[in-house]
């Protein structure tokens, strides 16, 4: 029996936050595309190697991540999912609440899913 895409890609996203939460760089590794751009909150961009590097070093410490209002799109071999993101983290010391709108994408790469693109909006 064939997996849901969008199943697929709803776990596959429960898996990155977790994954954010315990700073689990091998499975952030396992999910994102080697051409992966992750846009920050403050506007800031770091590919795959970056930002794995930035979690590894403790510069982010995500203390909870609650997501609300998610929506998985599929169109051809690439997901859209969008929703709201709010977190309380630590950011190089610096505490700091996100509430974030947000546009993930994720593409097939062969078999599997990885994350090729994130980029949030922060509400008022």
């Amino acid at each position: 029996m064939t997996d849901n895409p969008a199943e697929a890609i709803e776990r596959l996203e429960e898996r990155r936050y977790q994954a954010m939460r315990t700073g689990d760089v091998a499975a952030l590794a396992d999910l994102f595309s080697e051409d992966l751009i992750y846009t920050h909150s403050n506007a800031e961009r770091d590919g795959k190697r970056g930002y794995l590097s930035k979690v590894e070093s403790g510069m982010f410490s995500f203390r909870q991540i609650t997501v609300e209002d998610q929506v998985i799109k599929l169109i051809g071999d690439v997901a859209m999912v969008m929703g709201q993101m709010r977190a309380d983290v630590v950011v190089g010391g610096v505490p700091k609440a996100l509430n974030n709108r947000y546009l993930a994408l994720w593409q097939r790469e062969g078999s599997d899913w990885r994350l090729v693109a994130y980029a949030p909006t922060p509400m008022p």
